[in-house]
């Protein structure tokens, strides 16, 4: 048996229904990236001292580099074995089944970082389905894009993207 309430099955008769479009634009003005650092020894300890000293040493260029320990978040962390597989040689029409042997192991630290002082723009990469962002090169400023890169490097302007959205409500007017 159902339980009724007051109001259950009477149709509104007085309504009114508002509808709504909004627009806002902006420029970029914070990228936002990630990498990963990634250690495999043959023992835990061995992986994350080497792990540690790669992201010690990223992390102090990057406050170096004027980004601000807020900006700097570490988003994964993980230590995981690493095995090889290994088969055995066949006798006499006998094929025996392999076995795992232990490689070493694996520390993955993944680090976001937020930069807001951001450069011009050196490439731009559109992916359907989204909205566009510009996608930075380091590689030029590192030194593996040569002089010749820096000098014929296009302009690409930024510009700035616009969220929409439309929204459609319908009230009862009491």
């Amino acid at each position: 048996m159902g339980l009724r309430y007051i109001g259950a099955g009477v149709q509104p008769t007085n309504i009114i229904t508002v509808s709504g479009y909004g627009e806002a634009f902006g420029a970029a003005d914070i990228a936002t990236f990630s990498f990963s650092v990634v250690s495999e020894k043959s023992t835990v300890a061995a992986a994350q001292g080497e792990a540690t000293n790669k992201i010690n040493a990223i992390t102090k260029y990057l406050k170096g580099a004027g980004v601000a320990e807020k900006d700097i978040q570490t988003t994964d962390y993980s230590v995981n074995p690493q095995y090889d597989y290994v088969s055995q040689a066949c006798s006499g029409g006998y094929c025996p089944g392999g076995r795992q042997v232990l490689r070493g192991y694996q520390v993955r630290q993944t680090t976001s970082i937020n930069v807001r002082d951001l450069m011009r723009v050196v490439s731009f990469n559109e992916n359907g389905g989204g909205y566009p962002g510009p996608m930075y090169s380091k590689a030029v400023g590192m030194g593996m894009g040569g002089d010749a890169v820096a000098q014929s490097a296009p302009e690409i302007s930024v510009g700035q993207n616009k969220v929409s959205s439309t929204v459609s409500i319908t009230y009862e007017i009491r």
